[in-house]
């Protein structure tokens, strides 16, 4: 059975003898990921009245071989890229005479001078590290906090289920709000001026082979 939707190919293995098989995305988004795990991707496939003799998996430009990427790989896959949307929620910024301030719990305006990440958790169970890429002039003293400690290191490695309260291909959430786990300053002014903030995350791990996974979050600034 070959069928598709996911935009990313997975091998579903054998059931009473049937093999399944999804395939990925010929033209439409697929996540920014290493190329075994998400590719613009075409099947070849041999058959003989034996049936399916061959099905060889290519990334389309390059004719590159790709493997049939198993389903657990996906599962794991999948967990991060919904831990990564969450990070939407982290900020919401607004600006007013070039300045940007953010709401406090009393739904008070205070000047934003750091940026906090709280979201970023490990929701499966292989340690896995990330890396936050800020090389615009506007950020400064990024570091990472653990245990009450400030990190200064530009990857850190989350061991399994790290911070993350549940997790499936779908969902990812915790039972409670997370504190900061990521922190980075920031010129007010400039920030206001350029009208956004936006960090590049890369995040990876290993199972059959390494897997990459990165994400661009934009936080955009409102006017207040």
């Amino acid at each position: 059975v070959i069928a598709g939707h996911y935009h990313y190919d997975q091998d579903e293995g054998e059931i009473d003898g049937i093999r399944y098989l999804i395939m990925g995305s010929s033209g439409g988004v697929i996540k920014e990921t290493d190329q075994h795990s998400a590719a613009q991707e075409i099947a070849m496939i041999t058959i003989s009245k034996n049936g399916i003799e061959e099905i060889q998996l290519q990334e389309i430009e390059s004719k590159k071989d790709l493997e049939w990427t198993p389903r657990i790989s996906m599962d794991r896959i999948q967990a991060l890229s919904c831990m990564l949307d969450n990070l939407w929620q982290d900020e919401t910024l607004y600006s007013e005479n070039g300045k940007v301030y953010s709401l406090n719990g009393n739904g008070e305006f205070n000047l934003t001078e750091k940026i906090d990440l709280e979201s970023l958790v490990n929701p499966i169970d292989l340690p896995i590290k990330l890396h936050i890429s800020v090389s615009d002039d506007i950020y400064s003293n990024p570091y990472w906090l653990l245990d009450g400690k400030e990190i200064s290191k530009d990857t850190i490695t989350f061991e399994p289920a790290f911070r993350s309260g549940w997790a499936n291909y779908s969902s990812v959430g915790n039972w409670f709000a997370p504190s900061s786990v990521w922190q980075v300053n920031i010129d007010n002014a400039k920030v206001s001026e350029q009208g956004s903030l936006q960090f590049k995350i890369y995040v990876s791990f290993e199972d059959t082979r390494k897997r990459e996974l990165h994400k661009t979050v934009n936080y955009y600034i409102k006017q207040k």
